[in-house]
């Protein structure tokens, strides 16, 4: 029974091999059935979260485009993963709203203009204190 839950994880880590960066965080060099385990012992360290969101920060400031909705989905199943190893309190993106005012205290700029969000290309990490552990990536206007 427990195995057939963990199969619900297959498309996400199919995703992630899709995508060569991530797999290295993600999967490392395991093969077939030792991707789940691997996958799943990843997502539960923080600094792993934290690589993977680094990563698509990299990504998205280099080429001025937001996040696919699979590397969305990779994210947020990291981040759902990981606050099951935590008891009182919870990971979470940090959302941040198109036409809001840019404040350097919760946006990083991939662009050097513009004083209102224009695009979120990458939703800001909070930590489970709520903190802002990294800062959203947004184009202004």
């Amino acid at each position: 029974i427990w195995a057939t839950n963990l199969q619900a994880y297959l498309p996400i880590i199919h995703q992630a091999q899709q995508h060569p960066k991530l797999a290295n965080i993600l999967l490392g060099n395991a093969q077939d059935a030792q991707q789940i385990v691997r996958f799943l012992v990843c997502v539960a360290q923080w600094t792993n979260v934290l690589r993977v969101w680094d990563t698509l920060a990299g990504q998205v400031k280099q080429t001025q485009q937001p996040i696919s909705n699979a590397e969305q989905q990779i994210l947020e199943c990291c981040l759902a993963l990981y606050n099951q190893t935590l008891t009182d309190c919870q990971a979470q993106l940090q959302l941040v709203e198109q036409g809001a005012a840019y404040n350097y205290e919760q946006h990083q700029r991939a662009n050097h203009k513009g004083e209102r969000v224009q695009t979120v290309l990458l939703q800001g990490l909070l930590n489970a204190a709520d903190d802002v552990v990294r800062s959203a990536v947004v184009l202004t206007q």
